[in-house]
């Protein structure tokens, strides 16, 4: 939610990015913020690129039910656009559903849930941390 992760992105038609004098660096934004430090691979400026990302413009409920939508613009040819939509910030997973326990005993208890949330959710959380109050 934060961003400042360094990302990768790959794909076609980033332009030259500036290496060896050609071209300009492609502008790369998410949900409509810039990244900042864009790069271009060195060796496949057209199809590989960096960036640190910004951070998250989304609210929480906003951003748990959708990716976020990334674009990348050819920096000689600003119209040559490339969008996806197969980035997602972290977020606290759903509340989960159907909560019960069983097989209660003096220093155990078996826990049993159903996930919360939509099917993106699902693939996306790996696990919970159950805490004591």
């Amino acid at each position: 939610r934060t961003g400042n992760e360094n990302i990768t992105i790959e794909g076609k038609n980033f332009g030259e990015g500036g290496i060896d004098g050609k071209g300009a660096s492609a502008q790369v934004v998410i949900d409509n913020r810039p990244c900042s430090h864009v790069i271009h691979h060195h060796e496949f400026p057209q199809e590989r690129l960096t960036c640190i990302t910004p951070p998250s413009s989304l609210d929480i409920d906003e951003y748990q039910l959708q990716p976020s939508l990334l674009k990348v613009k050819n920096g000689r040819m600003p119209g040559l656009i490339g969008t996806a939509t197969k980035l997602s910030y972290a977020s606290a997973p759903p509340t989960p559903t159907n909560v019960g326990t069983s097989n209660i005993a003096s220093r155990s208890v078996d826990l049993s849930w159903m996930p919360g949330g939509e099917t993106w959710q699902h693939i996306t959380y790996t696990g919970y941390v159950i805490r004591w109050r």
